[in-house]
């Protein structure tokens, strides 16, 4: 039985179109899900108050001492202030590999799109060249 050669090119039309749109579409998916997690960018968003590497100072003592209250809530707070900026950076870079992603995916999925239509264009472009007598 023999085969025809001509068939393989719908099969590969449907698959492209098909099969590979999803896989493309499924791994954009599977790398947002990794970068999202990655970045623990839901945990950020509930810690996002709290202090730095959990550091925290207390005022111990017997009695009202004021110095060392407003000492702890000093340190407290830069700690909080440290814990903020950290974890709103983390959430911005998490961010910006997000949408970078977004961009790199929408401009391969453009030329996934496209790319059966350059594959003919080039083809048609090199056996007509193959034909064509050039002039001295």
């Amino acid at each position: 039985m023999r085969h025809n050669p001509t068939l393989l090119i719908p099969h590969y039309i449907a698959w492209h179109y098909s099969l590979g749109l999803r896989g493309i579409l499924h791994h954009w998916k599977t790398f947002t899900w990794f970068f999202w997690n990655f970045f623990a960018i839901p945990l950020q968003f509930q810690t996002l108050f709290l202090p730095f590497e959990r550091l925290q100072e207390t005022s111990k003592g017997k009695g009202l001492n004021v110095e060392a209250y407003f000492s702890a809530l000093a340190t407290t707070t830069i700690m909080r202030g440290v814990g903020f900026l950290l974890r709103i950076s983390v959430i911005a870079v998490g961010g910006i590999a997000i949408i970078a992603l977004a961009i790199v995916a929408l401009f391969t999925l453009f030329l996934w799109l496209i790319m059966p239509l350059v594959l003919s264009a080039m083809l048609v472009v090199g056996v007509s060249a193959l034909f064509t007598i050039p002039s001295a």
